[in-house]
């Protein structure tokens, strides 16, 4: 199994929603006999909540390239929400992947459990932007939590929906200490919610962001805390165009080696590169790649196209994404070798009635990995073996 839970699509997401769930509202405990009922969960909520209660398809399985496909859904639109995170409780009381998954417990081979959809408006940083979120860590360490700040038109690429960017970082420490970096005028952090990780295992928290030159498109950055001050550790280069963007896939050790890998896609909307950065030394270090990916729609807020898991089975992590036209979805591992380095392979490629369009989230059932896709005609389907 992967080490880690999806990253990309969001486990820090997940565990920020589900302490700000228990923080905000009380979801009492499913009776035990609601597991088979079509009546749906029972809560006391203080925001806006969407029951989605309605008779799921019926079930059918379409085997592709070793993979079953399986129509779950056709609400789904409301299931990835970039402005207002999303919090799925099964009927056995157990929380799912938010990046975008519907129930599929024990029990559910028969009838799929019909999900129970909590959504709630995010919370809006001090001086945030206007649907940006506050990521918060699932490592002990320095940096607890992290958000863009200063709002700004500076660089009009506009290509997450709007003009607007961050022309600054914050964090706050674990004993509640705020710093933040503000960038040059000729730069902005081109994304909505940046990411905290440990990448070195040693203890002290980075933060993976994406910064863009207004010449130059855009680079991944690494922050970190250096004798309490807020500093650029690493950079990769920057794409070389202007109005040119690439979109962090997932964080994992995808190699098997010991050492975390950054997984993005560069110019996911013109003929989209994956790259594996890998962090070694307090530098980004590049480690391989392939042609033919997308996580990200153009002009869209959700930038969560991507799940990370263990998708073959041999206890390291794999990568899970759209293809350039995002009418496939491609399983991709680190596998052999040539000249000592080790090679991007495809697991499977499994085509889909219509592009996908939404987070994608997977998850471990006991089993084996399921993925949760929603597509852009509404429908929502299941990958599975």
């Amino acid at each position: 199994m992967a080490k880690r839970a999806t990253l990309s699509a969001g486990f820090a997401f997940f565990l920020s929603l589900t302490a700000f769930a228990q923080a905000q509202t009380t979801i009492p405990t499913p009776r035990p006999d609601t597991a088979e009922t079509s009546e749906p969960i029972e809560v006391v909520p203080e925001g806006p909540v969407v029951d989605q209660s309605t008779e799921l398809p019926r079930r059918t399985d379409t085997e592709v390239n070793g993979w079953k496909l399986t129509q779950v859904g056709a609400r789904g639109q409301v299931l990835s929400s970039a402005a207002m995170p999303i919090i799925i409780q099964c009927r056995d009381g157990s929380f799912v992947d938010p990046a975008f998954q519907v129930c599929f417990g024990a029990g559910a081979a028969a009838n799929l459990p019909r999900p129970f959809v909590e959504v709630r408006p995010t919370a809006r940083p001090d001086g945030g932007m206007r649907d940006g979120r506050i990521a918060r860590s699932v490592d002990a360490g320095d940096i607890s939590e992290a958000w863009y700040i200063k709002p700004t038109q500076r660089y009009a690429h506009a290509i997450l929906g709007d003009d607007v960017e961050a022309g600054g970082l914050a964090v706050r420490t674990a004993d509640s200490k705020v710093f933040q970096i503000d960038l040059p005028e000729e730069e902005v952090f081109e994304d909505i919610t940046p990411r905290i990780i440990d990448l070195d295992g040693l203890g002290k928290n980075h933060v993976v962001t994406l910064r863009s030159h207004k010449d130059k498109g855009a680079s991944i950055a690494v922050y970190g805390l250096v004798d309490e001050e807020l500093i650029l550790l690493a950079q990769t280069s920057y794409i070389g165009r202007t109005n040119r963007w690439r979109n962090v896939a997932g964080i994992e050790d995808f190699d098997g080696d010991g050492s975390l890998q950054i997984a993005e896609v560069v110019t996911p909307h013109i003929g989209g590169t994956l790259n594996f950065w890998t962090w070694k030394n307090g530098a980004l270090v590049f480690s391989g790649s392939a042609f033919g990916f997308s996580n990200h729609e153009i002009g869209s807020r959700e930038q969560r196209l991507s799940t990370v898991n263990d998708f073959d089975g041999d206890g390291v992590s794999d990568i899970a994404l759209p293809s350039g036209d995002r009418k496939s979805l491609r399983l991709m591992r680190f596998d052999g070798t040539a000249r000592g380095e080790k090679m991007l392979q495809e697991i499977a490629s499994i085509p889909l009635p219509a592009r996908i369009d939404k987070a994608i989230g997977s998850h471990f059932n006991g089993r084996g990995t399921t993925i949760t896709v929603g597509l852009e005609d509404g429908s929502v389907y299941v990958i599975h073996q």
